[in-house]
């Protein structure tokens, strides 16, 4: 079981990752009022001292870490990395990293009786996140509707989710011919 202080190093460590996409415009991205009570450390430069790092390669762990964690991004790892001045510091002896999981047939719904389903997208994207998801596929639902709007939010980061990618069964409908076909 994962202590409550492993789980906030984790915490910060996935929600700085999440964040990765706005990043791509070199700005830091805004943390929604519904994703802020979630969020443990808000800084532009993070530097998680003494950490386990285990880099999901098969290689050993790696003990007595600093990791660098510069607007969202991993910055750098390793034994002799320089903190800047300016960085706010979590010592995490005794904790451990790994990198985020990506999941790719998960679904947002639970069957609550025959043909009967029950919507729990929200709930089960903040579980995800909470398990060490970063990236998720949806496996589809009835409609599509809620997969894709969790998506959308939670690329705004007006939610707490993973980064989602959401597949669902298309409408019903007949689609003009496309002109390369």
């Amino acid at each position: 079981m994962i202590s409550h202080t492993r789980s906030h190093v984790v915490a910060t460590a996935l929600a700085a990752l999440a964040a990765s996409s706005a990043l791509l415009f070199g700005q830091r991205p805004t943390i929604g009022n519904a994703v802020r009570p979630f969020v443990k450390v808000d800084a532009p430069l993070v530097a998680l001292t003494h950490v386990r790092v285990i880099d999901g390669t098969g290689a050993p762990a790696r003990d007595n870490q600093t990791l660098l964690i510069r607007n969202g991004v991993i910055a750098a790892v390793g034994s002799n990395v320089t903190v800047p001045p300016d960085a706010q510091v979590i010592d995490a002896t005794g904790k451990s990293v790994l990198p985020g999981l990506v999941m790719l047939h998960e679904h947002l719904y639970y069957p609550t009786g025959p043909n009967v389903y029950g919507q729990l997208g929200l709930s089960f994207t903040r579980l995800y996140l909470a398990g060490g998801v970063t990236t998720m596929r949806t496996g589809g639902n009835v409609n599509g509707f809620m997969d894709i709007t969790l998506a959308q939010r939670a690329a705004a980061l007006e939610i707490a989710a993973p980064a989602i990618d959401p597949r669902s069964k298309m409408p019903t409908r007949s689609f003009p011919p496309s002109p390369r076909s």
